[in-house]
């Protein structure tokens, strides 16, 4: 199972990303020019479109979300794939969660539940980087997060 949910912030209802799932044995799908991927053989990939956002609380980590896409697809075990997450609609920035497979494994990292506050916190508007190229985008929130 794929799906995407974003927090429930009234900054971003309009925020609608959309999902790729990149990789073998994936039938055919259009792509943004921005996701190049170079295979051989060549591989396919399913594009998950964002829909209405319904509201959904998660009992694990006590929190609400809007969920945007869902969609359960069998892929092998012995091959890699990749995410691709991007946004065509006018709010591009936001924050979300992706799901990727059907059953929860609690562990991960420990200090989990103490980022979750800080996390959920609306996003605040970045003029300064509308505008530039992908590669600077991340460049600057890379900055950002090594300056916390």
């Amino acid at each position: 199972m794929y799906h995407l949910t974003i927090p429930p912030h009234e900054d971003q209802p309009n925020f609608a990303p959309t999902i790729a799932i990149i990789g073998p044995s994936l039938p055919d799908a259009i792509l943004p020019a921005a996701i190049r991927i170079n295979s051989n053989p060549p591989i396919g990939s399913i594009v998950l479109s964002p829909t209405e956002p319904l509201p959904f609380f998660k009992p694990f980590s006590r929190n609400s979300y809007w969920r945007r896409q869902r969609k359960y697809i069998t892929l092998s075990k012995t091959s890699e794939y990749i995410t691709a997450v991007w946004s065509e609609a006018d709010v591009r920035i936001g924050k979300y969660a992706i799901v990727a497979g059907d059953r929860e494994i609690r562990g991960g990292n420990p200090s989990f539940t103490s980022k979750l506050k800080r996390y959920w916190t609306p996003t605040q508007s970045q003029p300064e980087i509308k505008g530039l190229p992908a590669w600077e985008r991340f460049a600057y929130w890379f900055r950002k997060l090594l300056n916390r």
